[in-house]
Order: structure tokens, then sequence, then C-alpha cells
């Protein structure tokens, strides 16, 4: 026989009214659970259920009672508190003048009560103005949801509003979802059968390979329609009984058998107890173990999802980088790491900095208005962290209003860190760069994380190994041209030597025109023997890469999109002759490209006759029969090629930088698929 306290071993879970489909203990049920019901007074309708007689029933049994589904009608709940009641008209100061009285609110809750509201001590006193910020943690919610508990109506706060919170029932309270009705109508589904105890395999023979019965509430019927309300005035906080708000009775499910039965919220256990309750999870390296470690020793019971959420708390606090945000932890990483070079702007305050200068200290012991800096941390190669000011360098000085502005829109405290931008060089990839600096690819990308930042990076070509590496990360706030100005006026002073720059001949970039005022801008001090160059593809060619990845999956990546023709170029030709209209259209790209490579336009009067021949097949029968005599089409083909494509002839032609070492780089596939690939790697992109 199974002892009768408090609850028999394995009953908890198999008890609890959460389960697949619940079942109703009020007064009608009393001829099945043996409960003496001689009177019909509510405090014997919510007295706990005793379970002795449990012990002589089997585990189907138990289950079929659990899973009953006759007698849901209303129930009516229990939440006895010890409140102060007040009615319309009364004077609310003299409402602490005598004792308080104990109530089940649930009788006077979306009933015709004689009382307007029921106010709690002032051992739970909270500001008006702000108490439904911290309510979730504050004594008052923790002694309602005890209260609930002990007379087996589990609650939680679900909402409110600014002025009030709306107390609800637990587990019951949401309609049943789409995908959980569509699932238990499925006749074809087998679930497991019902099994207390596991065989010495630690199987189950009797449902081995069968889904598991759904532990959700069954709101299949309805969901609970329990609900009170709790505002707060200049008295202090009060459930609302005003217009019968609320409703006292549970709708649709049944109460618990017994409060014990009750997983107990963890902000209802001391802290003590959920430190020995950890010490015995990490002694045993079992959940299950620390839970009945509390049931038994402080009869307290905690399922075991909350015993691991418990137990991951506690491995958290002693890794103090738990504690960090991503940023703080990947700034803690680079730190420590000997192999990372870093350079950071960022909004701090002026009690962080150990070395003020003058105009930052005059503000700190002046009025008080503005308390933060703008400072730039760099990490040198030799591992020493400096931190300087960026009012003292003309060039990102501005970054000090961008980062007033927003601390403004984002409304921080002077006390918070604001992040604004941070580039990063792996050092044993630097290498690879100073043995061969003479071009460099550089990109910018949207998309490639969830924090709302851009990732540009910078890369190199090897010309023995053929191999294109990427050397520099940077996670930028936009692509404006403050952004771009501080990772070519700062960030590549601070993470590219000197020696290095010098040697660099040749920059790639794509088409942005913020990225490249700026990279004209750096070729006067930081790249003074180099010259630009932008990517033929984006201006006239779109390729599809297909490879192979390291699994043996094939996967077909568009690498670049030819932006200026699919934005100006709408050719709406028939699926029959779209074959040869493509074709049409790969002759003029592949034109437009043997400008940018070597062997085809050597002097200027070779790309004069190589522009007057694509403009005249531009316009002849050929390319009209193939646009299906589409005239308004060869003229926009001409628009884009006079307003698109040869205003940029300078920066794209091979014979104007033939005489240049730049190993006749024509455009940044190079560098994106390296980049891609990267992505790919850190599971960042996906196909």
């Amino acid at each position: 026989m199974w002892p009768t306290e408090p609850i028999p071993p394995g009953l908890p879970d198999a008890a609890s009214p959460f389960k697949s489909k619940p079942t109703k203990t009020n007064s009608s049920d009393s001829h099945r659970f043996n409960v003496d019901d001689g009177t019909s007074s509510v405090s014997k309708l919510h007295a706990p259920v005793q379970l002795s007689h449990l012990a002589s029933l089997g585990v189907e049994e138990i289950h079929k009672l659990l899973e009953s589904d006759q007698d849901t009608g209303p129930t009516l709940g229990n939440v006895t508190l010890e409140v102060y009641p007040w009615k319309e008209f009364d004077d609310k100061k003299k409402v602490f003048d005598g004792p308080p009285t104990s109530l089940n609110i649930c009788e006077h809750t979306g009933k015709n009560s004689k009382y307007d509201r029921l106010y709690f001590g002032p051992a739970y006193e909270m500001d008006e103005n702000n108490w439904t910020k911290g309510f979730e943690n504050s004594a008052l919610y923790k002694h309602i949801l005890q209260k609930g508990i002990d007379g087996r109506n589990p609650l939680i706060s679900n909402g409110g509003g600014v002025d009030k919170r709306k107390i609800v029932c637990k587990g019951f309270y949401r309609k049943e979802r789409k995908a959980v009705a569509a699932k238990k109508s499925d006749k074809s589904i087998v679930y497991r059968g019902v099994q207390a105890v596991n065989d010495r395999k630690l199987s189950r023979p009797a449902g081995k390979s069968m889904p598991r019965k759904s532990s959700n509430a069954d709101t299949s019927s309805g969901s609970c329609k329990f609900m009170f309300y709790i505002k707060c005035d200049e008295i202090g906080p009060y459930i609302n009984l005003e217009r019968n708000a609320g409703c006292g009775d549970h709708n649709n499910h049944p109460l618990a058998i017994s409060s014990e039965c009750i997983p107990v919220p963890l902000k209802l256990v001391p802290e003590e107890v959920k430190k020995t309750a950890v010490n015995v999870v990490e002694s045993a390296a079992s959940h299950a173990a620390g839970r009945n470690f509390l049931l038994r020793d402080s009869q307290i019971f905690i399922n075991k999802a909350r015993m691991a959420y418990l137990a991951k708390l506690s491995d958290e606090e002693k890794n103090s980088d738990s504690k960090m945000g991503d940023f703080g932890r990947m700034i803690d990483q680079f730190e420590r790491e000997e192999d990372i070079s870093y350079t950071i702007l960022s909004n701090v305050p002026l009690s962080d900095l150990k070395d003020l200068s003058k105009d930052a200290a005059s503000e700190l012991d002046g009025d008080g208005q503005n308390k933060n800096v703008t400072v730039a941390t760099t990490k040198g190669d030799d591992g020493n962290i400096t931190c300087k000011e960026v009012s003292s360098e003309d060039e990102i000085a501005h970054a000090d209003n961008i980062a007033k502005e927003q601390r403004q829109e984002r409304a921080l405290d002077v006390t918070q860190i604001l992040f604004m931008a941070i580039g990063f060089v792996y050092l044993p990839l630097l290498r690879f760069v100073k043995l061969c600096p003479e071009v460099i690819w550089c990109d910018i990308t949207s998309h490639s994380n969830n924090k709302g930042f851009h990732l540009m990076t910078f890369s190199c070509r090897n010309s023995g190994l053929a191999k294109q590496s990427v050397f520099m990360w940077l996670w930028l706030p936009d692509q404006k041209r403050f952004s771009f100005r501080w990772v070519f006026q700062h960030a590549l002073k601070m993470l590219l030597p000197l020696h290095v720059r010098l040697r660099v001949r040749f920059i790639m970039k794509d088409g942005d025109p913020q990225q490249r005022n700026e990279i004209l801008r750096s070729l006067l001090s930081v790249f003074p023997n180099a010259i630009e160059g932008s990517c033929g593809w984006h201006i006239g060619m779109f390729i599809h890469s297909i490879f192979s990845l390291s699994n043996g999956l094939t996967h077909t990546l568009l690498l670049i999109v030819d932006r200026g023709w699919h934005s100006h170029i709408r050719a709406c030709i028939a699926k029959a002759y779209r074959p040869h209209w493509n074709k049409i259209v790969k002759k003029i790209h592949t034109w437009i490209y043997s400008w940018m490579k070597p062997g085809f336009i050597e002097d200027p009067d070779e790309y004069e006759i190589s522009k007057a021949l694509l403009i005249r097949f531009i316009c002849s029968d050929v390319v009209l029969r193939a646009a299906r005599n589409n005239k308004a089409l060869i003229i926009d083909i001409l628009k884009f090629v006079r307003s698109h494509v040869f205003v940029y002839e300078q920066q794209y032609l091979f014979y104007l930088r033939k005489r240049v070492k730049h190993y006749a780089v024509a455009h940044g596939t190079q560098h994106e698929v390296s980049r891609v690939f990267i992505l790919f790697d850190k599971g960042l992109f996906s196909s």
C-alpha cells in the first residue's frame, strides 16, 4: 500500500490537472472520491480531497478518473485573503481603521457584492504611478499566488494595461491552438499506454515508439473565464469589484485534487531551499532527485521542468559572462584572445574614464547635463588597450553628436553604455595581406545577423596560392556616410599597419555611393598609392555559381545581381521567345564586360570603336526582332547604357589601370564567395 501523506510517489504528475483531459472535483464527484458531502458550505466544498483511498486503485483507473470530461460546469474558486472591504461613499482614509476581514474573493468577484473594493493591508503599499512595472516580483503578487495554490486555484498575471493587473486561471485561460486541436482530432495517432514504472531497460513496453499524451491543459471545450482585476490608488492596491468586475467561477475544467499536486512557482520557493535543491541535483546529476528531495524534505512540489530551469539558472550565475549582453561577451572574449586586435566606438559615462580631457572634466564638474562621452577603444597587436576621446580627432568628432541623438531617441540612462561600431582583425590572417597587399576587396551586407548591424569585410588574394582571405570584419550601425568615414579614417588606420597600407595599389568596391566617397577621401592619406575600381558585375552582369559544400549537397547561390539592368530594363517577352532574348542580353553583358578584362580593349581608340559598335548592335534589326518589335524596350536599353554604364568608365576600363599591379581584377565575386562561405560556416546564412 502507498503511504497516505502527503502524496503517493509518482502520483503528483498523474494527479495534476494539466493533462490531456482534466477532470472536475466538486460536490458532484463525491461518490467517486468518497468525499463526505454532508454540508454544502463553501469551505467544505473546497476542502482538500483525501488521497488515501487512491492507493487501492490501479494506474489506469486513476487516469480514467483524471481524464473524465463529466461535470465541467462552473465551479466556484477559492482564494481566501485578508482584505479591508470598502463601499462607495465611505471615507477611504478610515479603511484601515478596523481589523482585516478574511474573505473568499471569488464569492464577490463577478457578482452583486455589497463591496466595491477590497483593499490589501498597509504591508503591501505601492507607488500609485509605477506599481505595475514591478508587480510580478512584488510581495503582493507572491501572496496572491500562494493563496491561490492553497485553495487549489493556480493563478497567473496576464496583462491588464498600464493601470491594472489581470489575474487569471493558470493553464486554462488560453484557447486551444489550432495545431493541438488538429492533432487531437487525428484518429490515426495511437498514443502510449499508461505505465507508472519503467522496466529494467528504462523503457515502457506498453507504449514503446508511440507518441506520448499531451501534458498541456485541455481547453477544447473552451477557456476558463476566471479572473479578477487589481488596481492601485493613493490608499494602496485593491481588488476592483465595481460593476460586477471579474469572474469568480472556473469553467470547462476541474480544480486540482489537492493543493499539494500543484507545482509551486519558483518565485515562491525560498532561496535557501533553491540552493539545497541545486546541490542535490549537482551531486546526483538528476533533476528528478532534486524534485523528490524538495517534496520529502520541504513538502514543496516542483516538476522536473522547473527543476531543470532552476539548475540552469544556477549554472548561469556561476558564469559571470552570462550576465553580460552579446556585445559585452564578444568584447570580453576579444580582450582575452591574444590573436585578435580590435577598435570600438562607444558612448560611455564620464565616470568610467580614468584620464579625462579638459573639456570632459569641465563638463563633469559643471552643471552635469552632459555626463557621457564618445570614445574609441583600441587593442593593438601588442595586446595593449588604449582609450581615446573622439573629440580629439577631427575626422570622427561628429560621432559625439550622433551618440547624443541615439541616446535621446532610445531614452538611455546616463549610466548605460551605447555600443556604436566595432572592427577587428585576426592577427594570423594579417600575414596574407602583408604578403600580397596590392589588391583589397571591400563589401558590406545588412542581412547577416539579427542585431540590426551591418557587416563590412575586407579581403585580399594570395597571388601564389590563388586563395581569397577575409582579414577584417566591422559591425556598423548603418550604411551612412559617417559609418564609412569611421571605417576608412579610423578603423583601417588602427588595425592595418602603415607599411601595408602604403603597398596597396587597388581597392575593389561595389556600387555604394557613400562608400565610394569615403574611399576617394581615404586615397589621399590612408591609401596614398592606390586607385579605386568598381565591380563590373554590379554594372552589367548577373551570374549563378554552383558549388558543393563539405556535406556533398549542391547549392545554387545568386552571388551578384545586375542591379542596374533589372532596375531599368523591363522586358515583357513571351515565354516562347525568351530564350532568344536571353542570348541577346548575354551578348550585351559580355560586350560590356570585355572592356574590363585584358586582351580586348588596349587604348582609347579601340574603346570608342567598341562603344559605337555596341550602340549599332542594340539598334540593329536582330535585337529589335528579339524584342518582338518593342522599340520602347530598345530605347530603355540605350538609356541604361549611356546613363548607367558609360558614366562609370573611369572606374572599370582595364586599359586605364593596366600599368597598376592589380592582377586584372574586374569584379568582386571572389570576395562575395569568401564572405558567404564564412556566413555558411558560422550558421548566419541559410540557403
